[in-house]
């Protein structure tokens, strides 16, 4: 008993860790909220959004604004029903409404067009809802701990569904398939209908694994099992296409992988693996690579034959540099590389990838970014963040499919003429650089709705800043800039403005134009009187003066602030 809840602890902590690296300023699709509150002032920004056990009585209307939300986990809750506006959410992949009190889903259900996993898991259930018949992208359904104890004959729909995690109760055929078994020994009582095994987290197990007698088997998870030794018998699984081996103490993969010919899915993460035979080059229909979480330092060149891959994972590892076929996997849409300390360099190569949608380096060895990184036509997404790259490339500016930038933590001194191409950018993170200023041709990123300039050596803010009118967040703390461009009233939409820690000793009168702005931080600053224009502001909710040293405030005049705008909480110099 010592022993699981030991591992148990170790599966929170890895958790907690993976949280922890993404929170470090992964890029915004990236965020995990936790905070119900935090994420409904920032509802675009909320991607996954993690609310179980927390007593929820009803399902929180404010959800329903948060339109890019793609993982919602309220599990272990008390929620009796669904609202009929679910499908606002129409970019959700992920559902968890295990343990709450749901009896049905409403008819608009059917309209998540985009969602893949859904778990229902432990409600009052009696009978497998219509609705979900017609979500056309279903992959993982879990139904077990209901009241349904049997499952109408199969329809037409649930074109997509792989796995279904279900209760012991007799199903047909059809239904069987889909089948997801969790306990080894009720498998074993008929391992010919059985497709998809999920043994993760069972630390019990017996040893050695034999797997031979799974001759139909298509999904076998044993995440987290704490083994050892590779089950060799594995290699038996002729139709095996998923297989999950992650955090785990495995040292090597054996070349023998190459026999499971029909493999789309592959994990390795969270292991103690140094190395990765070439063989695994000839794994020719898998689709996802995971070694992340290891102490791997080199890859062969074989890895260039994986010709369908799309998602490659190797955050975490001891790389010095990466094969140069890397770039001849043309189907890659992902590329994850981050927290290898010793990696310098991207190959050349990279540019070849046509199809990569998300690349995240972060908090490696980097020093330069390749030429060709301009050729990632369809990149949406790039971190970089916590690296020393002085300079970006020219060709930077053809990234025209790029929405999310973080390059924080960096060595950057200016950007190239030719970052005001990237026009879809809707977030910039460019703090704790050394930039001094900014390209004029900043005021063509038209999209861009979330800039962070903090803790560089900025002076001034370049006037084409007033042409971002999407822009709802600024900020630009710690820097040394001592006069504000009078177009940033032009901001109408701006709703937090932060130029704490500056030489600022008064703001432009345009300000009193920014009719959103609901923070304003202009703390430790030069100021000695009290900037006036503020009372134009009727929106504001939070202004922080602390700091101005020459700002002279007593009690009299705090209260005559305060009594013009009585719904914003002022933070007063502590005179």
């Amino acid at each position: 008993m010592g022993r699981q809840t030991d591992m148990m602890m170790k599966l929170i902590l890895f958790i907690l860790l993976i949280f922890s690296f993404r929170a470090q300023g992964l890029a915004q699709p990236d965020k995990i909220f936790f905070d119900l509150e935090e994420a409904a002032r920032n509802p675009s920004d909320v991607y996954k959004l993690f609310l179980n056990s927390q007593s929820i009585k009803n399902f929180p209307i404010s959800i329903l604004s948060m339109k890019n939300l793609e993982e919602l986990h309220l599990s272990s809750n008390l929620i009796p029903v669904i609202p009929e506006e679910i499908d606002k959410l129409e970019n959700l992949k992920f559902l968890d409404l295990k343990g709450n009190s749901l009896d049905n889903l409403p008819a608009s259900f059917r309209n998540l067009n985009k969602l893949e996993h859904l778990s229902i898991e432990t409600n009052k259930f009696k009978e497998l809802p219509d609705e979900l018949s017609l979500l056309k992208k279903l992959r993982i359904l879990k139904i077990r701990e209901n009241q349904i104890h049997s499952l109408p004959e199969f329809r037409e729909g649930f074109t997509a569904l792989s796995m279904l995690y279900i209760d012991d109760i007799n199903l047909s055929s059809d239904w069987q398939k889909y089948k997801v078994y969790t306990n080894l020994k009720k498998a074993k009582e008929s391992p010919s209908i059985v497709y998809h095994l999920d043994l993760s987290v069972q630390f019990t197990l017996p040893r050695p694994l034999d797997f031979s007698s799974f001759t139909e088997l298509k999904t076998l998870n044993l995440s987290y099992c704490d083994l050892k030794e590779f089950p060799m018998s594995i290699m038996t699984l002729t139709h095996l296409e998923y297989l999950h081996l992650g955090r785990n103490n495995f040292l090597s993969v054996p070349a023998e992988i190459a026999q499971l010919s029909h493999l789309k899915y592959l994990d390795f993460s969270e292991n103690n693996l140094t190395t990765i035979p070439q063989e695994i080059g000839r794994l020719s229909d898998l689709k996802e690579l995971n070694l992340a979480f290891n102490q791997i330092k080199e890859l062969s060149e074989n890895l260039g034959e994986l010709s369908k891959l799309t998602k490659l994972n190797l955050t975490k590892n001891a790389f010095q540099q990466l094969p140069n076929a890397i770039g001849q996997l043309k189907l890659l849409e992902e590329l994850h590389i981050g927290f290898n300390d010793f990696l310098t360099k991207i190959p050349e190569s990279i540019g070849d990838l046509s199809h990569l949608r998300r690349l995240t380096v972060p908090k490696s060895g980097l020093i330069s970014l390749p030429e060709s990184i301009g050729k990632l036509n369809q990149l949406e997404l790039l971190s970089m963040f916590n690296n020393r790259i002085r300079v970006l490339p020219e060709s930077f500016g053809d990234l025209e499919s790029l929405k999310y930038l973080r390059i924080h933590k960096n060595k950057l001194t200016q950007l190239p003429d030719s970052f005001g191409n990237l026009r879809l950018l809707k977030e910039l993170d460019l703090s704790e650089n050394r930039l001094t200023t900014l390209p004029a041709s900043i005021e063509y990123m038209e999209n861009l709705t979330i800039l962070v300039l903090d803790n560089n050596e900025l002076t001034t803010l370049p006037f084409s800043i007033g042409q971002l009118e999407c822009l709802t967040s600024l900020s630009a703390y710690i820097n040394t800039i001592k006069t504000l461009p009078s177009s940033l009233g032009k901001l109408k939409n701006l709703e937090n403005l932060n130029l704490s820690y500056n030489n600022i000793q008064k703001l432009p009168r345009s300000i009193r134009h920014l009719s959103s702005l609901f923070v304003l931080d202009i703390s430790d600053n030069k100021f000695s009187r009290f900037p006036k224009v503020i009372f134009r502001l009727h929106q504001l909710k939070k202004c922080n003066l602390e700091e101005n040293d020459n700002l002279f405030m007593n009690e009299k005049k705090m209260q005559k602030v305060q009594s013009k705008l009585p719904g914003c909480k002022f933070r007063f110099p502590a005179n």
